[in-house]
């Protein structure tokens, strides 16, 4: 794979912005088959974790957040929560509440959010101690649209590290991403967080998604505090 010329800019433009058309349906669900590599259906890990993804509002648009801590702590892009301040955040149930963006790392496309809403029993997803292997099974989460969520579930095809593809590791799958999807979980076949689902090449419709695996999550965590 070609290195990108202008690593920072691609961060953003390129495996952020560069995504796949909206879905017209409002919700997908995935099939009803069981997990090669789990004795969970795809139909109960998505419907069990969907209640720790929630939507991200801002000024300049939308995205999705993957729960990490019961006491409302969520993870997402930085491209989309663009800036610290205020957010809106969905929940699964319908309810919105404020939250404000703490952390921003644009290098590294990750932020963090504190939800001002203690009275929400937050379920948080645990990020997984090892990185997920090429072949295994993965399914991902997101709130592409104002209405319903998607599931799409593929393979993991391997991790690019860090000055090949771009400045930083990207784990590279088959799981698709939608508009809106940025932020949600690529969850393994016992529901941890593998990776946190971020964009795909421009003008490679067709082309793997890209999420930043899980120990880039844990240490950006480690940071924060």
């Amino acid at each position: 794979m070609n290195r990108l010329h202008h690593p920072a800019r691609a961060r953003r433009a390129v495996l952020a912005a560069a995504l796949l058309a909206a879905c017209a349906a409002p919700e997908r669900s995935v099939p009803p088959v069981e997990h090669p590599d789990g004795g969970c259906s795809l139909c109960d890990l998505a419907r069990d974790k969907r209640g720790s993804v929630v939507r991200i509002q801002t000024p300049q648009g939308s995205g999705t957040g993957t729960v990490v801590s019961d006491r409302g702590r969520i993870l997402t892009n930085a491209h989309v929560a663009r800036r610290l301040g205020p957010v809106w955040i969905g929940t699964h149930d319908g309810e919105l509440v404020r939250g404000r963006v703490v952390r921003l790392d644009r290098d590294e496309d990750l932020a963090l959010i504190q939800a001002d809403a203690p009275w929400v029993l937050w379920r948080p997803i645990q990020i997984a101690a090892e990185e997920a292997a090429p072949g295994s099974f993965a399914t991902s989460i997101g709130y592409p649209a104002e209405d319903g969520w998607l599931v799409d579930h593929g393979r993991v095809e391997g991790l690019l590290p860090a000055g090949g593809f771009a400045d930083v590791s990207y784990l590279q799958s088959d799981v698709a991403i939608f508009p809106g999807g940025s932020g949600g979980p690529l969850l393994d076949a016992r529901g941890e967080l593998v990776g946190l689902m971020t964009g795909r090449r421009k003008g490679d419709a067709e082309g793997p998604s890209y999420a930043r695996p899980a120990a880039a999550l844990r240490r950006f965590l480690e940071i924060s505090g």
